[in-house]
């Protein structure tokens, strides 16, 4: 009986090491099914990645009972669950290779699933083709922690929900107001502070929204919306976005409200800055002609000084000529000096004309 080949082994350093290979690997599945699973419940990859670490369990923990069989019968159903939980092992894995690959993930990934696909294949081929109580019954238990550090070292990029990177995560966490609405038009996922500043419902549409946002938006000259938030007015730029399959049809809309706020007050800031420099600028030209007006009037008062100062010296040069004795004789000095003086007046009264017209002009 084959029972009887493995009787002495069922108890032996060989297959107490074969069950705590068994048991690790029921500890380690609960643990990497557990603490990602509220996270990834949603993941078909995460099912396909279960399904591979619970095959490969299974593997291990049929191994360990083909070396305690107690009938031959037993033994021959346990070897025909082998044979299963063998083909599960390897389509699974082969299921997994096939995803990245739809997925569109980096070559090292594909290519780091397809040694793990190839590995698996022959392994299971060995250890179906060979009896217990050889080293080949540790092969599942290593493949088994070969696929978890698969799975670890690119968790990040396999899983993004594991990260701060999900999409929960993003509408958690942005500063912009997120709505995602389905294709019938009702509200799917929203952002928290957008829950918060419109005072959502989980069944409003589309339309209803839009009704809302009417009463609570002001949309200023730019088309910037001002909404009242917690932290006090905050302005937004709205953008409803249609997202749809290849063949057209609408699968969801996006309405986004982007945060502009720091932007608009800038531009306020800027605005206001124009504005009083216009009006500094307006009050530096009145004061350049007020000030030209004073240098035409200084300019005036200059030549009326001139006048005064030449044409009285030179009458009253005149003067003392015709007060003097000779006066018949220097007739004709005393006719040139009136015609000097003449000439002078004109000369004076020519360069006030000047002045006052380049004043005016200047006016």
């Amino acid at each position: 009986m084959v029972t009887d080949m493995f009787a002495d082994q069922a108890y032996s350093l060989h297959s107490l090491a074969l069950m705590a290979s068994v048991i690790i690997c029921l500890l380690c599945s609960a643990v990497l099914l557990a603490l990602p699973g509220s996270k990834l419940y949603k993941q078909p990859l995460f099912w396909m990645a279960a399904a591979m670490l619970l095959s490969l369990t299974v593997f291990s923990v049929v191994r360990f009972l083909l070396l305690i069989a107690p009938a031959q019968t037993i033994y021959d159903l346990i070897k025909k669950l082998q044979t299963a939980a063998g083909v599960m092992w390897v389509a699974v894995s082969l299921m997994i290779f096939i995803a990245l690959i739809i997925k569109k993930h980096s070559v090292s990934i594909i290519f780091g699933m397809a040694v793990i696909v190839f590995i698996n294949a022959a392994g299971a081929a060995a250890v179906l083709k060979t009896d217990p109580v050889s080293i080949t019954d540790f092969y599942p238990a290593v493949s088994y922690f070969a696929f978890c550090g698969f799975c670890l070292l690119h968790s990040r990029t396999l899983f993004p929900e594991l990260t701060g990177l999900s999409p929960e995560a993003f509408l958690n966490d942005s500063s912009d107001l997120i709505l995602v609405f389905d294709r019938r038009g009702r509200l799917m996922k929203t952002s928290c502070n957008a829950m918060e500043v419109f005072h959502l419902s989980e069944a409003m549409t589309l339309q209803e929204f839009n009704s809302v946002l009417k009463g609570l938006a002001a949309v200023h000259e730019d088309k910037t919306i001002e909404l009242a938030a917690l932290s006090g007015k905050r302005y937004y730029q709205q953008s409803e976005t249609a997202v749809t399959k290849r063949s057209g049809a609408l699968l969801a809309t996006v309405v986004m409200f982007s945060d502009v706020t720091d932007m608009t007050v800038l531009k306020s800031e800027l605005k206001d800055r124009n504005e009083e420099l216009k009006m500094q600028g307006e009050k530096l030209k009145e004061y350049i002609k007020t000030v030209e007006k004073l240098e035409a009037e200084e300019q005036k008062e200059m030549v009326v000084r001139e006048i005064q100062q030449a044409i009285g010296q030179k009458m009253e040069d005149l003067a003392q000529e015709m007060e003097s004795g000779e006066a018949s004789q220097n007739l004709p000095q005393i006719i040139e000096s009136c015609r000097s003086i003449i000439s002078g007046v004109r000369l004076a009264l020519s360069g006030l004309a000047k002045t006052e017209k380049g004043g005016k002009s200047d006016d």
